[in-house]
């Protein structure tokens, strides 16, 4: 059995295989994000209130973190047995 989950690291690049997408999305989402709070305040924040630009801003930060907390959460649930 150890031998199955051997081969099937190597064929999906090792541990290193995990931990580049992760690093992927974590460089995408963030400046993703940034981008966002950008155009959002440019283009589409004229017809709300500073408490609701606000509130965008916290959601859409918090939508982010959770994301990306999710994605890095996996891989520690999955090494937990590891340390």
């Amino acid at each position: 059995m150890e031998e199955d989950s051997d081969d099937w690291e190597a064929e999906r690049g090792g541990r290193m295989g995990g931990i580049r997408w992760r690093i992927a999305v974590s460089a995408v989402a963030i400046p993703a994000w940034m981008v966002f709070i950008l155009l959002y305040a440019f283009l589409w924040s004229q017809g709300f209130t500073d408490y609701q630009n606000l509130v965008t801003l916290i959601v859409s930060f918090m939508a982010v973190f959770v994301g990306v907390g999710l994605v890095w959460g996996s891989m520690g649930m999955r090494y937990r047995s590891m340390m």
